[in-house]
């Protein structure tokens, strides 16, 4: 006898497994570092601190406001949500490579500095080191979400998923590509075109690397290191608007217009993808309604009763499996996995 597919499936909370909710600790963790070293002194500078959230408020956005949505997306993958867990690693992420080159300009100029009397001495902060931990950390947890991805997540549409990854390598040709036929890369210290390097390629290159299995979790990821660097747009343009000239100093680049679409461009590619879920096809499920031993074997003049409720797949909600069969009564041993029917008693 065959049950089709139904039309309606019970309604399950599919949970985080546990190497998400380790992503998640590691992830508000770094966020948590981020928003405190943006308030910690970064530097002192003869005895008098200073911290990023000193002056304007343009650099809010390349840490702070990244790091308050980074905690809100980690506490949702606390409470089991995986997609929260995994935007909030992206986010971190996203402001890594940033912040890797702006304490290698702290650090450089640390070097630089006089303490003879004979000029100033600038000395490094909690803030620098609270920066640096959150750096490495985002690293840490990037690597420990993209370990933990299952080939039986959820897949969103395969397409927009690498557009969305793609759209980031603008953010890399706006950081590294020659301005007037002089590179970053020209810069005669091989620290601070690490620290280029590191900022233009690190967090795209992992998005785009995480892009190709199109699965929610690695989209989401995508999103955050996209909404990352949009603090970095949106910083570019309340300068612009505020001042008419670039503030930011060392943080803008000298393609602005490429930065900004390729981040809009990104963020939005991986919403839509987000929002365009590609379900496996579950197989019609081939099994006796009578077990033996449950009740008689019908007669061939007694045509068996139809089940009361219509047995139907729907997700796994222990989480081991894409679907689970539920046989009108409960929860079976029948799984199924891109569509290959299996055994595994609850």
């Amino acid at each position: 006898m065959s049950y089709q597919m139904p039309t309606t499936v019970p309604s399950v909370t599919m949970r985080a497994r546990p190497k998400d909710r380790t992503a998640a600790v590691l992830g508000v963790s770094a966020a948590l570092l981020y928003a405190a070293a943006y308030f910690l002194p970064l530097v002192s500078l003869d005895g008098d601190s200073g911290s990023m959230s000193d002056g304007d408020n343009v650099t809010m956005w390349l840490w702070l406001m990244p790091a308050a949505l980074a905690v809100a997306g980690g506490v949702m993958g606390l409470m089991g949500n995986s997609i929260g867990a995994a935007l909030a690693v992206g986010l971190d992420l996203g402001m890594a490579g940033l912040t890797a080159f702006e304490m290698i300009a702290v650090h450089k100029a640390t070097d630089l500095s006089v303490p003879d009397g004979f000029g100033m001495l600038i000395e490094k902060g909690i803030g620098f080191w609270a920066f640096c931990a959150a750096a490495v950390l985002s690293v840490i947890a990037a690597t420990s979400l993209g370990l933990s991805r299952s080939p039986d997540d959820t897949k969103c549409d395969a397409t927009l998923s690498v557009l969305a990854g793609v759209a980031l390598l603008g953010v890399s040709l706006a950081i590294l590509l020659p301005v007037d036929g002089v590179s970053v890369l020209d810069i005669d210290d091989g620290l601070v075109q690490f620290g280029f390097v590191i900022w233009g390629l690190a967090a795209p290159l992992f998005a785009l690397m995480m892009a190709f299995s199109h699965t929610r979790s690695s989209v989401a990821f995508v999103l955050g290191v996209g909404i990352a660097h949009a603090g970095l747009s949106i910083a570019i343009l309340q300068d612009i608007g505020a001042t008419g000239d670039f503030a930011t100093g060392s943080v803008t680049t000298g393609h602005e217009a490429l930065l900004h679409w390729s981040v809009l461009a990104s963020v939005v590619l991986a919403a839509f993808a987000l929002g365009r879920v590609v379900q496996a096809v579950a197989p019609a499920a081939r099994f006796t309604p009578y077990a033996p031993g449950s009740v008689g074997a019908p007669t061939p003049y007694q045509q068996p009763e139809k089940p009361q409720v219509q047995s139907q797949w729907a997700p796994d909600p222990y989480g081991r499996h894409q679907f689970r069969l539920w046989d009108g009564h409960g929860w079976s041993a029948s799984v199924s996995d891109n569509g290959i029917v299996g055994n595994d008693p609850v």
